[in-house]
């Protein structure tokens, strides 16, 4: 009887233990879903091409920890950006259909607790900037222009360059990192993340277009309309590549780099060729996967070329 009830006990004390990784998992699962966690996959790789290429043209070399604390810097920059994004606009995404189901708006998480990461996160992204020696006047920069992206849609349509912007800081900063200086390379490679930016957030802008205007906010779809911002868009993204092959040049890189720019610029035009003036329905494709697949894909054609360098 004894063993039987000890039996039991272990299985209740299993369960208990199950049920409260779960519940603790689920919870992790609404944090990094809330700070759209996935997102990072847009600027931490041409982080990493600032990365790899700073320390070829420079003839510098990094450590592990500064790797890692570059990539921790970053991470916790743009989730710090976004928690006071979504802090600063839930009363809009409450009234926005498109946005109802966010974690804020729907009571999955508190504004309390979105406050508490939101000091977590920015003093975590303050520690990591100290570590990796990210100057204070930058770091703070970033910080600014990363927060103040959610107040710019509230004044003028220019907010898509403005968070490309933003998101620019990611290359200038870790070639900063690298190679304790800012140069024309630096700045060409951070204009071509700005204008990369720039243009899928028109495309994906162009959902709101009646929302926005209907609500007083600011972006290029309610400003020029429609189809103008399509051409905006392209005129961006056409900006980009050229920006992307200027860096190549600058750096002396090889044809790998190239061929990787290449397969970007054709990604990019696949992205235009299913985002139409009267079908959005595959906006969401254009926005996550394409740029996500191509941001990595560009980042290991510039591995590749640095390595082919030494080799």
């Amino acid at each position: 009887m004894n063993k039987v009830n000890a039996l039991d006990a272990t299985r209740f004390q299993k369960k208990g233990i199950s049920r409260i990784f779960f519940r603790i998992n689920d919870r992790m699962m609404t944090y990094a879903h809330f700070i759209k966690l996935s997102h990072t996959i847009f600027s931490l790789p041409f982080a990493l091409v600032a990365l790899v290429v700073g320390q070829q043209y420079h003839r510098r070399s990094v450590s592990l920890d500064i790797i890692i604390g570059v990539i921790l810097c970053l991470s916790c920059l743009r989730a710090s950006a976004m928690i006071y994004n979504r802090l600063k606009d839930r009363d809009i995404d409450a009234l926005n259909p498109r946005t109802q189901h966010r974690e804020l708006v729907s009571g999955k998480i508190t504004v309390h607790e979105a406050q508490t990461l939101l000091v977590v996160t920015t003093l975590a992204y303050l520690g990591f900037s100290f570590y990796i020696d990210l100057p204070w006047p930058i770091t703070l920069i970033f910080l600014f222009t990363t927060w103040s992206y959610s107040h710019a849609k509230r004044f003028t349509w220019g907010s898509h360059y403005w968070l490309g912007l933003a998101l620019a800081g990611a290359p200038l900063g870790t070639w900063l990192v690298v190679t304790h200086t800012i140069d024309a390379a630096a700045l060409v490679l951070s204009m071509a993340v700005m204008f990369w930016v720039a243009g899928f957030d028109i495309l994906y802008s162009l959902q709101d277009i009646e929302f926005d205007a209907k609500h007083g906010l600011h972006s290029i779809p309610t400003r020029f309309g429609s189809r103008n911002a399509l051409l905006i868009s392209r005129a961006s993204h056409i900006i980009t590549i050229f920006l992307l092959i200027f860096f190549g040049m600058l750096t002396k890189l090889n044809w790998l780099y190239f061929m990787g720019t290449f397969i970007f610029a054709t990604g990019i035009a696949h992205e235009h060729s299913i985002v139409k003036e009267n079908d959005l329905s595959r906006i969401n494709q254009a926005f996550f996967t394409t740029n996500g697949i191509l941001s990595v894909m560009f980042f290991m054609f510039s591995w590749a070329s640095v390595l082919l360098f030494y080799f």
